[in-house]
């Protein structure tokens, strides 16, 4: 091990209270923290080789870390082992013509808990808005309506309930927290969201249940993202304030003062499997919820190990068919057995499109 090596292990096993280890993938060139007892050697997300960061390079540089201060809270991991076989389980055996590799052991013996970083910004928030509200009231009309019966009109009293819209502005001086803002470039997580009142203080010993991802986005460049959250959260306060059923047209000119910015650790469980390029497929499980996203990928070659048995069937339908019909030459009521056969195996041998089609369009 090189001293820049030393120096910046030194320095995150300072800071993070733990022996740990700074490595990077080849291929997506994600960031972990690896527990110094972790032998992981691939990206959970992409399968590519993992390498040192504190290695030096062609220049005799050693690399360094976007961001490496530990988080200030942590959500743990809660969901119980039977609850994920069941989703892994649930998962390769949905859908048709799965390739080879999906499989509920292998999606088991790949998975791997992992920390995804998250920012979260409170900030002072001063604003002027305005907006359009809605007072319901009723209405009285007629409708004319022809009476098959009487052959004339009739004419009936209406009560509808309308909308009437007024103006309205304000001013807003809130402090608002837990904004939440993405800390990675590429961010992919199941889309229920993370439950922020369990999150703990960050340990140490939280690094044992997982590898952890670095961020590799600043809170300035996270700023902009977290902007909407904001305006939704002084809208829903300003119809609250205002006491109306409808609410629209909302817009602010915000002034943001001191924020703060917290990175926060969401769970989650990374396994995947080989398509039929063997290429890895990436499957997520939410690491409190235990809710699965990812993309089964039917199988071509699968599907045309089907399409060829369904060929084979017709094949040897047609072949007893013209046999069939070559016998109807000294027993003609036969000729009406193959011609059913006949077209039996047409029907058949067309049924070989629809294993292809499937796998094609999920392919």
């Amino acid at each position: 091990m090189s001293k820049n090596n030393n120096d910046l292990t030194n320095k995150l096993d300072l800071i993070w209270g733990t022996d740990v280890e700074a490595v990077s993938c080849e291929v997506c060139y994600r960031s972990y923290l690896l527990p110094a007892t972790d032998n992981q050697q691939s990206c959970p997300y992409c399968n590519g080789t993992l390498v040192s960061l504190a290695e030096v390079d062609s220049d005799g540089q050693k690399s360094e870390l976007n961001y490496s201060q530990p988080p200030e809270l942590c959500i743990p991991f809660a969901v119980d082992p039977d609850s994920l076989k069941k989703a892994l389980k649930t998962f390769a055996g949905s859908g048709w013509f799965a390739p080879g590799d999906l499989t509920s052991k292998n999606l088991r013996k790949r998975i791997q808990p992992l920390y995804i970083p998250r920012w979260l910004v409170d900030s002072e928030v001063q604003a002027l808005w305005q907006a359009e509200v809605g007072f319901n009231y009723k209405a009285i009309t007629h409708q004319d309506k022809f009476d098959d019966h009487t052959g004339g009109w009739k004419s009936k009293q209406v009560t509808e309930t309308r909308v009437r819209w007024e103006a309205r502005v304000g001013k807003l001086q809130r402090n608002y927290d837990n904004v939440s803002a993405p800390a990675l470039e590429q961010e992919e997580l199941p889309t229920s969201q993370y439950d922020l009142k369990s999150a703990r203080p960050y340990k140490p010993s939280m690094l044992r249940q997982g590898l952890v991802m670095l961020p590799n986005r600043s809170p300035d460049d996270a700023w902009p993202e977290a902007l909407p959250e904001f305006q939704s959260r002084a809208q829903k306060e300003c119809r609250r304030a205002c006491q109306v059923k409808h609410f629209r047209d909302f817009r602010w000119q915000a002034d943001y003062t001191n924020h703060n910015w917290t990175l926060l650790l969401l769970p989650l469980y990374v396994t995947y499997y080989l398509d039929d390029d063997k290429t890895p497929q990436q499957v997520f499980l939410h690491g409190q919820t235990g809710q699965l996203q990812g993309t089964h990928r039917a199988s071509m070659q699968k599907a045309r190990q089907v399409a060829s048995i369904i060929v084979a069937v017709a094949t040897v339908i047609f072949v007893l068919s013209m046999l069939v019909g070559f016998f109807s030459v000294v027993a003609p009521p036969l000729i009406m057995v193959a011609m059913i056969g006949l077209f039996t195996a047409m029907l058949v041998g067309l049924g070989a499109v629809i294993p292809l089609s499937i796998a094609w369009f999920n392919r």
